[in-house]
């Protein structure tokens, strides 16, 4: 719930068993059935799961082999989406090395990522529909997110995919004159 002066309230009614969570995250406003009390003082953290960085990898880099499809059709306003989609791939990323018990809520990145991750995200190049702009953008966020993604990889011992990587670094040089960023 919102109030007038923007007050925001997330409630929960629920049933027992249904509660998810811990005391450090939760408040009850009231609890007859003391259900708060059995929960755990705070959550385990989650590891970062290999079949996560496998398919957000594959997803990069099916959204990095269209870019040259956008340019050739002058779509500067979809390769900006492109780029949009690959920088919330980052913040999911760089959250979830993080290792959160729960996933976040989407209006706390500073006081969940480190100083070092906040720099990265500060510095990516504004988004603006215009050839130049975009193949900036994309070259600088295919630059970060590879190599985020590899060394993720690395981490968890995710499978590369390899000729899904080959074949976008091969449409990117045919169709852009273009090298895709190493990571």
């Amino acid at each position: 719930a919102v109030t007038e002066d923007w007050l925001r309230f997330d409630l929960t009614v629920t049933v027992p068993g249904r509660v998810l969570g811990a005391r450090t995250r939760l408040k009850p406003l009231m609890d007859r059935a003391g259900i708060w009390d059995g929960l755990p003082e705070a959550l385990p953290p989650r590891p970062l799961d290999r079949r996560y960085v496998e398919e957000t990898a594959e997803e990069a880099l099916r959204i990095m082999g269209l870019f040259p499809v956008a340019m050739g059709r002058e779509e500067y306003v979809v390769a900006v989406s492109g780029i949009g989609l690959m920088r919330n791939q980052l913040i999911a990323l760089m959250v979830a090395e993080t290792e959160p018990a729960l996933p976040p809520g989407a209006l706390h990145l500073k006081r969940i990522l480190p100083p070092e991750d906040m720099e990265v995200l500060s510095s990516l190049l504004p988004m603006a529909p215009e050839r130049d702009a975009v193949v900036a953008a994309n070259l600088q966020m295919a630059e970060v997110l590879l190599a985020r993604l590899r060394r993720a990889a690395e981490r968890t011992g995710a499978k590369w995919p390899e000729r899904l990587e080959a074949a976008a670094r091969a449409v990117w040089r045919r169709d852009l004159g273009l090298d895709l960023p190493t990571s």
